[in-house]
């Protein structure tokens, strides 16, 4: 199976009133952006029906998969998705729509528009980010305090 263009990890805890909404949102989005792509859910430990919720739409829906964990946080939780993310561009969304998916058509073109040499050197960095044990115990933090140009 080919790797994804576009991943999209939504971090959720007891989100089982607006996950639907999400995945739906979401995945329709996505399908008019790319026809390769993926939805990572991570549950950080829900105690409602959110699990049972995101199970129901991976049956019809097998670019959509959900990962679980203990109660860690909302940065470890999109931390999980991020490493276990497979498209080339990756991207965060809220279950309740705090960070929607509408607001990345800006960047876009920024993104497209760098040169070869600084795409490679900010990939390199996320890879040495995320294969550094010391930095990810540290999470979002250690990446917010980075500028990379």
């Amino acid at each position: 199976m080919t790797a994804p263009v576009l991943s999209v990890v939504v971090p959720v805890l007891n989100e089982q009133g607006c996950i639907d909404e999400c995945i739906e949102r979401v995945s329709r989005v996505l399908q008019t952006r790319t026809a390769s792509w993926e939805i990572i859910v991570v549950d950080d430990g829900s105690d409602d029906a959110t699990v049972s919720r995101v199970e129901r739409w991976m049956r019809t829906e097998s670019r959509i998969q959900l990962l679980t964990q203990p109660h860690r946080g909302k940065g470890a939780a999109i931390q999980r998705g991020m490493l276990a993310a497979q498209g080339a561009w990756r991207l965060m969304a809220d279950a309740g729509f705090a960070c929607h998916l509408a607001h990345t058509e800006p960047i876009k073109p920024t993104l497209f528009n760098q040169s070869k040499a600084r795409l490679q050197h900010f990939l390199a960095e996320i890879r040495r980010f995320s294969h550094n044990r010391k930095n990810v115990a540290h999470g979002l933090d250690t990446v917010k305090s980075r500028t990379i140009y």
